[in-house]
């Protein structure tokens, strides 16, 4: 697996144990949408993120939570590398598997699943954003299922969205339990393959 699940997880439990207010995939998808945009982006992101952070927090614990901030950045961005050096290698096919099979570990472990799905739900909805924003669709009132598809002059666009569009609605109609697991992997394994190759 190319993400290193392990150090995650220690990352993971020093900012519970350090009573953060978020859950730690929020600054994983800060993490995603920011790491193209250079090291003063990267910075921003730990400075938002260190505010969720107890305010009697010592000296040495906060230098400790900003270097995490920064250790998360570096294992995401060999996880990406190696997702793309994968591809070229052995065809996209199998990062999706790659990336698959770290959804359902996350998922084994995950007892939040609420909070967790609220947060790749979001993610996957400004995803859909800046997709129609790249192209100068507008998202109507109505919401993201009523984006007209034939707006888009990039017909691969216009059928990124159109995907993006069926896996969000399907993940928001699931009833059951299995359904809602099933919905949840496919937009936790979407959004990773957007910053893989997309972004």
């Amino acid at each position: 697996m190319a993400f290193a699940l392990k150090e995650f997880k220690s990352i993971q439990n020093f900012y519970s144990e350090k009573k953060h207010k978020e859950n730690v995939w929020a600054l994983v998808y800060l993490l995603l949408r920011y790491l193209s945009s250079g090291e003063g982006a990267i910075q921003a992101v730990q400075t938002s993120w260190l505010q969720g952070l107890p305010e009697n927090l010592s000296e040495e614990d906060k230098k400790e939570a900003s270097e995490k901030v920064l250790e998360l950045a570096d294992l995401l961005l060999e996880a990406l590398r190696s997702w793309r050096d994968l591809a070229d290698e052995e065809g996209s096919e199998s990062v999706m598997e790659d990336v698959l099979e770290l959804g359902q570990s996350v998922l084994i472990e995950t007892k939040e699943m609420g909070e967790f799905s609220a947060l790749v739900r979001e993610e996957s909805l400004d995803i859909i954003s800046d997709l129609c924003l790249v192209c100068g669709v507008e998202i109507p009132k109505a919401g993201y299922r009523k984006i007209d598809l034939s707006a888009f002059d990039d017909s691969d666009i216009a059928e990124e969205v159109e995907e993006w569009i069926i896996a969000l609605s399907s993940f928001e109609k699931a009833e059951e339990a299995s359904d809602l697991e099933d919905g949840f992997l496919v937009l936790f394994v979407k959004v990773f393959l957007f910053y893989i190759f997309f972004k």
